[in-house]
């Protein structure tokens, strides 16, 4: 597999062709949330961008919980960010997951469109960006996992 890791220790390490092509995929889903957010208006919030792909990278850490769905639910109304996906897949034990763009089919970052709010976007704006964000980076991962 080209000696792609998928971010696993003890193998071998990830090759620089698919490293430079993951940064390119990166920089673009960067580029559609400037778009998306020029659509409606508001600027990119600082270093959202960079928290929505620590989130999805630090998800496999936090242990799932089934409360945590109805929670982000209702904290999407609030102001405060969600501590986590409003779904929560996890990931198969056998699966391989992108280990820097969110990929998982239905992880729509509530964070993210917290993100969004604060920054001007209307709630139901913020959490179809974040909606589509997701739909990008999972097609992102998928053509990323493709060419491997």
């Amino acid at each position: 597999r080209d000696g792609d890791n998928g971010g696993r220790r003890g193998s071998a390490p990830p090759h620089p062709r698919i490293e430079l092509m993951r940064m390119k995929k990166a920089k673009r889903l960067r580029s559609s949330l400037h778009r998306i957010c020029a659509k409606h208006g508001v600027r990119v919030p600082v270093l959202a961008f960079e928290r929505w792909l620590c989130r999805w990278s630090l998800r496999a850490l936090r242990p799932a919980a089934p409360a945590l769905a109805s929670a982000s639910a209702s904290a999407s109304a609030s102001s405060s960010p969600s501590p986590g996906p409003s779904s929560s897949p996890t990931p198969n034990a056998g699966a391989r997951q992108e280990p820097l763009l969110p990929s998982a089919p239905g992880w729509v970052d509530p964070g993210l469109a917290g993100d969004l709010r604060r920054a001007g976007m209307a709630p139901e704006e913020a959490r179809q960006a974040a909606r589509q964000m997701a739909t990008l980076s999972a097609g992102a991962a998928g053509r990323l996992a493709r060419a491997r």
